[in-house]
């Protein structure tokens, strides 16, 4: 079976933040985007819809929680190479996000973080070798 994995997030602009992650280098589909979403392609049958708040309510009786003083989820999105990683970083920062953690070399894995413009937590990282 050939699975497709949608991750959604709320986020308060649209329009800002399809900008902020086509800075980084990603990637829409317009077919799944329009005022309300945003259907961005992290790899095949790998996606994140960023819906407007009000439409992302839609989906769940529970309450949106404010990112920037909780975390639901943490992203974590690979690189093609550990060059990448500091580069995804610093676009990320450039952009208006927010770094909330400096690369590190694990050895066979390099990685940091940031916050996207609604506070959403991502880590960028890079393995070494196949991944597990």
């Amino acid at each position: 079976m050939n699975r497709q994995a949608f991750v959604n997030l709320a986020v308060q602009n649209i329009d800002k933040s399809r900008e902020f992650f086509e800075s980084l280098g990603f990637e829409f589909d317009p077919n799944f985007s329009n005022a309300g979403c945003a259907c961005m392609i992290v790899s095949p049958g790998t996606y994140v819809m960023m819906l407007a708040e009000g439409f992302f309510q839609a989906f769940t009786t529970k309450d949106i929680l404010d990112t920037a003083e909780s975390t639901e989820v943490v992203i974590a999105v690979s690189a093609g190479s550990r060059q990448g990683v500091d580069a995804i970083l610093q676009a990320a920062v450039e952009g208006g996000g927010a770094l909330a953690r400096e690369a590190r070399d694990h050895g066979h894995m390099y990685g940091g973080a940031f916050e996207d413009l609604d506070s959403h937590l991502w880590e960028i990282f890079h393995m070494e070798g196949s991944a597990p």
